[in-house]
Parts: C-alpha cells; structure tokens; sequence
C-alpha cells in the first residue's frame, strides 16, 4: 500500500502553532499561515530580515542576541519578545530557537 501523498507547507499552515524556519545567515526563508495571520503581513514584507521588524523596540536587542548566540553555538534556547499584531498592538510571544 502506497502512503499518501504529504503536503509539508499544509502541514504546518494547519497547525496551530506559529511556525518559521531560516537561514544560515539568520533571514527567515518560511513562515506558516498562522503567522502571516498573526501580524497581518505577507511574506514578502516577514521574509529575510523584514520579521525583525515586527518585534517590540524594547525587546529586539536582546531577541537578537540570543538568536545569534544560538545559531554560533548550536544549542537550542528560548526568548519571549512581543510582536506586532495586525491589530497594531503587541503580544508578548515565547520563541523557541532551534538552530
């Protein structure tokens, strides 16, 4: 019996998780519907470095830190940043990061 076909991009969009991958150089290369819902962008405007702005002034040091510390070191951490919702107003948001 063959399985059956699996849509991975679906996957993630069905999810109820907001889900984003990136690149080597720290750029988001993909973000799942939820997140596009989120902060009421398109992926054009969230892709590369463009997610960045999205996070609360006060907190982007330090989201950005930790993310740069994480992809030098390989190991896993977390950060909590608000982020700009479609409404305009922040939500404070556990990142975990998964180098």
């Amino acid at each position: 019996m063959k399985p059956p076909d699996f849509d991975l991009r679906l996957a993630l969009d069905m999810a109820p998780a907001l889900i984003c991958s990136g690149r080597p150089d720290r750029g988001v290369d993909y973000l799942n519907r939820r997140w596009l819902d989120e902060v009421g962008a398109s992926p054009d405007a969230l892709e590369g470095f463009g997610w960045a702005d999205f996070l609360h002034p006060d907190d982007r040091e330090e989201h950005l830190r930790r993310l740069h510390a994480s992809v030098a070191s390989g190991e896993p951490t977390a950060s909590e940043a608000r982020v700009r919702r479609a409404t305009g107003e922040y939500r404070w948001m556990r990142h975990r990061i998964h180098p």
